[in-house]
């Protein structure tokens, strides 16, 4: 009885062992969030796609290290989980500020190329509140009349000082929140709002899906030349973030060397703006790969125009 008590206890033992063995080989699992934004993240309902998910998952390739996880969360939801030290949570393709740099790492070459953002209205409207074929932000925030629609912790960049007035007065009658750029087209169409702020990527491909390009105006902001925009992965300022942004300053040096990079990036630029791209391309992502690669800062690249 003995015996058998001692193999029982023995085999026990060994299966414990193993269990151990297997946990400490398990790769930590990095995050990947992601929500509704085409062309840099579309939703359909399965696996995610765009552009921001193929530049992912070149990055995910080249970190074999770890185990990758999409997660779908909000823009709001991200921003939270950067700001309170979330470990091994990877953004793809957010503008870099300086209110986020206090709690959040940059890569340091950019991972997204997109273009201006527009202003979007309906295509009735085009005559009353952009008669020069651009309209103004701050005449359109001014006006009482008019409703102003907006994704809650989506960075309007340069547009903010003149949206932030809109946002902060969130719930009033002038300003109407959505999940994403599909709703903001919803509710355009449907009289619910008069106007909302979009980069042109973006709007363009939702608009297709919707088969709305006859009913909605794109126009420039007279207060903001259009010029490209440049996104970055991003993770929390904390020990293990810097540890999994210095691979990822390494991996996309590798991408860039190798055109992968490119090559996940151009096949969702509209062939109009191929020129566009390839300018913005060299003159930043380039020079910032290389030093990357190196081990060097980053250095300030000068923006081109389009």
């Amino acid at each position: 009885m003995r015996r058998i008590l001692f193999g029982f206890l023995f085999l026990l033992t060994l299966l414990f062992v193993a269990a151990g063995a297997a946990r400490a080989e398990e790769k930590p699992v990095i995050y990947w969030p992601y929500f509704n934004l085409p062309p840099q993240f579309i939703v359909n309902g399965g696996q995610p796609e765009g552009m921001g998910i193929d530049v992912a998952r070149e990055l995910q390739k080249e970190l074999p290290e770890y185990r990758h996880v999409f997660i779908p969360a909000s823009p709001q939801r991200i921003v939270e989980e950067l700001h309170s030290g979330r470990e091994r949570f990877v953004v793809c393709g957010l503008f870099k500020t300086s209110e986020r740099e206090a709690y959040a790492l940059y890569s340091e070459a950019p991972c997204r190329v997109t273009f201006s953002m527009m202003v979007v209205m309906r295509r009735e409207d085009l005559w009353r509140l952009a008669p020069d074929g651009a309209a103004s932000l701050a005449y359109l925030a001014a006006d009482h009349a008019l409703t102003f629609g907006y994704i809650p912790g989506l960075d309007y960049g340069v547009f903010n000082p003149f949206l932030a007035p809109l946002i902060s007065n969130a719930g009033s009658q002038r300003t109407v929140t959505a999940h994403d750029v599909g709703q903001l087209l919803d509710m355009l169409g449907e009289k619910r709002i008069d106007w909302f702020v979009h980069d042109s990527l973006g709007i363009r491909y939702a608009a297709g899906k919707r088969d709305m390009e006859e009913r909605i105006a794109v126009v420039q902001a007279s207060e903001c030349p259009p010029v490209p925009i440049f996104g970055y992965l991003l993770c929390s300022r904390t020990a293990q973030g810097a540890e999994i942004m210095e691979r990822i300053n390494r991996a996309m040096a590798r991408l860039v060397a190798s055109k992968r990079l490119y090559n996940a990036l151009k096949g969702w630029i509209p062939d109009r703006l191929d020129p566009a791209f390839d300018q913005a391309y060299t003159g930043c992502i380039l020079p910032a790969a290389h030093l990357a690669a190196h081990g060097e800062a980053c250095c300030k690249v000068g923006v081109p125009q389009p």
